[in-house]
């Protein structure tokens, strides 16, 4: 490896190629370091914690550090005393806080799931249907499918033309709320966010971001257009296409994986020619 030192080489890539079912040299075959590799894909979309090795209850110790794997994807560690994630989320709780005391317009309360929010009014006199149409979407959505979170980013959109994210799993299930509820006016800022976290995307949140968005309905093309454009870009896609998460998911779901071939070109649309879809 020494006469690759002026490469830097594509994380999400190693990371894939170390997870795919066939031998490479390159990679050492050691267990990844990673939440649910391998784990057959959930149709929830769960999202896995971050990995700690054990503790010692009786002596309370905090975790040790595992040995150094060079192609671990980054961060390979997390230790719980210096990691900012818990702190992260709070303040992206707080900067989207949709309450009543948090503007000076007139704003009236929505209720999703039980909770309400406070929505400008101004906005719900223009979009005439977007209450009743984001009451009734999320009604039939679980908390692992879009969490409240994801709402309260775009409530916070809607009030201040900004919201708080770190997490691109979670800007892509904005997209698809989004788009879903007929907020268009936050799609093209939401793609903009999404290509500047492309470098913080890992393996397993990449096959949850490809499940998603050909399990869903609704779907903006421009949000299918980036993930080709980012699945093709450094050829990602031939890594992803051998990554065991991504093979579980296509087991699981085939739909998916023949959905995604078809949009890199690699397979012809579907003859329905003589066929009867009712």
């Amino acid at each position: 490896m020494s006469g690759m030192s002026g490469i830097v080489p594509n994380p999400i890539q190693l990371q894939l190629a170390r997870n795919s079912r066939f031998t490479n040299p390159m990679f050492t075959g050691r267990a990844p370091l990673v939440p649910n590799a391998g784990v057959p894909f959930n149709t929830a979309l769960q999202r896995p914690g971050p990995f700690y090795p054990p503790l010692n209850p009786a002596l309370a110790l905090s975790p040790l550090q595992p040995p150094y794997d060079p192609y671990a994807p980054y961060p390979y560690y997390t230790d719980p005393r210096y990691s900012s994630s818990s702190s992260s989320s709070c303040c992206d709780s707080a900067a989207n806080s949709n309450s009543k005391s948090d503007f000076e317009f007139k704003v009236k309360d929505v209720t999703v799931r039980g909770k309400a929010r406070s929505v400008r009014a101004s906005y719900l006199l223009e979009a005439t249907k977007f209450e009743s149409d984001l009451v009734k979407y999320m009604d039939k959505k679980k908390e692992d499918d879009v969490p409240d979170k994801v709402v309260d980013m775009l409530i916070s959109w809607i009030n201040r033309e900004n919201y708080a994210n770190k997490d691109p799993f979670d800007e892509v299930t904005l997209n698809i709320l989004a788009s879903n509820v007929g907020c268009k006016s936050i799609l093209d800022h939401s793609l903009g966010r999404l290509k500047k976290m492309e470098r913080e995307i890992d393996g397993p949140e990449l096959v949850k971001i490809v499940g998603t968005i050909y399990l869903s309905s609704k779907i903006d093309d421009g949000l299918k257009k980036w993930l080709v454009k980012f699945l093709k870009g450094d050829a990602l896609w031939r890594d992803l296409v051998n990554y065991r998460g991504y093979l579980d998911m296509a087991r699981e779901r085939p739909e998916v994986d023949a959905e995604l071939m078809r949009a890199l070109g690699l397979m012809q649309q579907p003859d329905d020619k003589g066929l009867r879809s009712l």
